[in-house]
């Protein structure tokens, strides 16, 4: 696990990214494959040390089962991930915060592609399970979470399935 930090990307945030998981060939619902490794941006206070145990839990259960993350992948609802959180679940999705160039990695013998485990609410969860994860990504553009906060209040959800059903 590498740690960058504190302060990085941002006043306030560390960075955790796991090292090595990408050696591994991993499989993708469509029949691909890649090598990835995931990526996790939280407050420098407190929370570096849970993430990580949670980025080492998430890779054991990838080389486990031989599957890559796709985006807008999410992986539970279950308890809260952080005490005190809302959060229950994550979705996978490409970095954010750090320069688009930071998404793939491109190496000997493969390519890198790097995904950001973004901590989300069960709401959130379930908006993405039922509209789709695109849904919730346009949420999160207009709504503007903080999403390197595990703490952060779950967004407001009550309308996004009436926009998803008008198209947007």
């Amino acid at each position: 696990m590498a740690w960058f930090g504190p302060d990085v990307p941002f006043g306030g945030v560390t960075t955790l990214v796991t090292v090595g998981l990408s050696r591994r060939h991993l499989n993708l619902p469509s029949n691909g494959a890649l090598h990835q490794e995931l990526v996790m941006h939280v407050p420098t206070d407190d929370y570096p040390a849970r993430a990580a145990g949670l980025l080492f839990h998430v890779a054991g259960e990838m080389v486990r089962r031989r599957d890559a993350l796709s985006n807008g992948q999410v992986i539970g609802p279950g308890g809260p991930l952080f005490p005190g959180s809302q959060t229950t679940a994550i979705v996978a999705t490409t970095p954010r915060y750090l320069p688009e160039s930071f998404a793939v990695c491109h190496t000997e013998p493969a390519p890198v592609v790097f995904a950001w485990l973004v901590p989300i609410t069960t709401g959130e969860a379930e908006v993405i399970q039922k509209f789709g994860w695109g849904t919730l990504e346009q949420a999160f553009a207009a709504q503007d979470p903080d999403l390197a906060d595990p703490g952060r209040a779950e967004m407001a959800l009550d309308q996004l399935g009436s926009q998803a059903s008008a198209g947007g």
